[in-house]
C-alpha cells in the first residue's frame, strides 16, 4: 500500500472536507460567542433593570412618609431608568452602538443554528470516512483524525460494500 501523504493532488477531496468541517467547528464556536445585536442587547438590559427601577422609586417614595428618615437614594441604572426612561434608552443604544453589530443571531435562535452546524459537522465527518474507504479501496493508505468518531466510522462501515483488498 502507497502511503498518501498530505498535499497529495490525489487527496484533494478528502482534503477539501476536513477544511470544511474545521470551518464549520470554528463557526459552531462564533455562533455560540458572537455579540448581540444592539437591539437585543437594550431589550435584555432593560429586562434585568426592571427589579432595580421597582426599588428606585420605593427608595425615592420613602421620603413622601414623614415618618421615616429615609438615606439618599442610590443613583445606579435603575434610578437613572426611573428618572427619564426615554433618555436613559436613548443615551445606552448611543454609547452601545459603537461596540455592537446591528443586527445578529439572537439567543433564542442560537440553539438551533448550533444544532444545525453539528448535524453538517457529523455530515462531513461521514463523507470524510466515506473519501478515505474510497482511497483505500485504491490500494492507498490515509491517515485519520485522531479525534475521528468511532460511531461514524462503524457505520460507515457497515453501509459500505465488502472490498477483495
Amino acid at each position: 500500500m502507497e502511503i498518501l501523504i498530505a498535499g497529495d493532488r490525489r487527496r484533494q477531496a478528502l482534503d477539501k472536507i476536513r477544511r470544511d468541517r474545521d470551518a464549520t467547528l470554528a463557526e459552531i464556536e462564533s455562533t455560540a460567542e458572537a455579540r448581540l445585536s444592539l437591539d437585543e442587547t437594550v431589550q435584555r438590559l432593560l429586562a434585568r433593570l426592571r427589579d432595580d427601577v421597582a426599588r428606585a422609586e420605593a427608595r425615592v417614595l420613602s421620603f413622601a412618609s414623614p415618618s421615616t428618615a429615609p438615606e439618599s437614594p442610590k443613583v445606579d441604572a435603575g434610578f437613572l431608568l426611573w428618572v427619564d426612561p426615554q433618555a436613559f434608552e436613548k443615551v445606552l443604544r448611543a454609547r452601545l452602538k459603537p461596540l455592537l453589530p446591528g443586527s445578529g443571531l439572537a439567543v433564542a435562535e442560537r440553539p438551533k443554528r448550533i444544532a444545525a452546524l453539528r448535524q453538517r459537522v457529523g455530515e462531513l465527518e461521514e463523507a470524510e470516512e466515506l473519501e478515505i474507504s474510497r482511497l483505500e479501496a485504491q490500494g492507498l493508505l490515509v491517515d485519520r483524525r485522531a479525534d475521528a468518531d468511532l460511531q461514524t466510522l462503524l457505520r460507515v462501515w457497515d453501509s459500505l460494500e465488502p472490498s477483495p483488498v
